[in-house]
């Protein structure tokens, strides 16, 4: 879905925000034959916990599943997101800033404008909360 460049600037953005807030975020793009449509949601939720995205301490791990064969996407957020963002942000941002790239094909444009818009999110209360 993305080719090398993008692959490399998704990652150093990710990596980025990690360095200053200490919460990961990943995000995987799976094929049709690797989960079912109807446990999508729950495969990327067990993605979250096996993986161990964010820290253990924290639980402040992000996962953004891409299925582009079912045209699927899901954010799963671990408990310690919460004060930061909600279930109805996390729908705001997947509808308004990532589905019309994804619209046009743009995946790597699509996942850019979402992972900035949870990291804008995130950022806005993040000194109250640390």
């Amino acid at each position: 879905m993305y080719d090398r460049t993008e692959e490399d600037s998704l990652e150093r953005i990710l990596e980025h925000f990690e360095k200053k807030t200490t919460i990961e975020i990943a995000v995987v793009t799976v094929d049709s034959n690797m989960v079912a449509r109807e446990k999508f949601d729950e495969f990327t939720y067990r993605l979250l916990k096996i993986w161990g995205i964010g820290k253990v301490d924290k639980s402040n791990g992000i996962v953004i599943c891409i299925c582009k064969d079912y045209k699927k996407l899901f954010i799963c957020a671990d408990f310690g997101i919460d004060n930061y963002m909600d279930e109805y942000d996390k729908l705001k941002i997947i509808h308004r800033d990532i589905i019309p790239s994804f619209q046009r094909n743009d995946y790597f444009e699509g996942t850019l404008n979402g992972l900035n818009a949870i990291i804008d999110k995130i950022n806005k209360k993040w000194s109250r909360y640390n």
